[in-house]
């Protein structure tokens, strides 16, 4: 599942607009939802926009915060989507998903932007170029500050995972394979269901 899952984000930024903080001279705590806004261009009358907030380590390996996804024809309302006119210049908002994080000293905050977020959601029904600009779009984060009561929170102590009885019922493995086809610029997955089965004692349910 490592493909799908949100683990080191440098494959994505890659193939993302991406704008990065100067390294942070301290921590900087958030706690909330971030926001961006952005004044954008698209050349279809359907397209996305996909904002992802990632923490950038000093080896430069890149871990997702938060992110947030908006159908720029659902800019104005869910119920009665609008198609976009190619060429005009549209302001939008778009709210990440709450996070609390702390980005630490020498890290830097990455702000990365794309069209499509496969295979979370579908692609528009065609390439979209998208352009923004820069002068009057901006990141928000929920900035959280130092409060008296902080020293006297306890500390959540070592991480654990608490022993888990499991019985084997039957196994088959599923098979994964991922292509790349550099020239077509696409990716393939295919993927065959496994068969396993195990019981969880402890609450007597099967899980396949």
């Amino acid at each position: 599942l490592r493909i799908e899952m949100a683990l080191d984000q440098r494959l994505d930024d890659a193939r993302s607009l991406v704008f990065d903080s100067a390294p942070l001279d301290s921590d900087v705590e958030i706690l909330g939802a971030p926001e961006v806004t952005l004044d954008v261009v698209v050349d279809r009358p359907v397209a996305y926009i996909v904002a992802r907030l990632n923490d950038v380590q000093t080896n430069g390996a890149s871990g997702r915060v938060s992110y947030g996804i908006l159908n720029l024809c659902q800019r104005n309302s869910d119920e009665s989507p609008e198609p976009l006119e190619p060429g005009h210049r549209y302001s939008i908002r778009l709210r990440l998903d709450d996070a609390g994080h702390r980005f630490a000293a020498g890290n830097r905050i990455r702000l990365a932007l794309s069209t499509t977020y496969w295979p979370l959601i579908f692609p528009s029904p065609e390439p979209v170029s998208l352009s923004v600009f820069t002068g009057s779009s901006e990141l928000t984060l929920p900035i959280r500050t130092a409060s008296p009561g902080d020293e006297r929170l306890r500390s959540f102590g070592p991480a654990f995972v608490p022993a888990v009885e499991i019985e084997t019922l039957s196994t088959e493995p599923g098979r994964r394979r991922v292509e790349w086809e550099v020239e077509e610029k696409k990716q393939v997955i295919h993927h065959a269901v496994g068969k396993g089965a195990w019981l969880l004692k402890a609450i007597d349910t099967q899980i396949s």
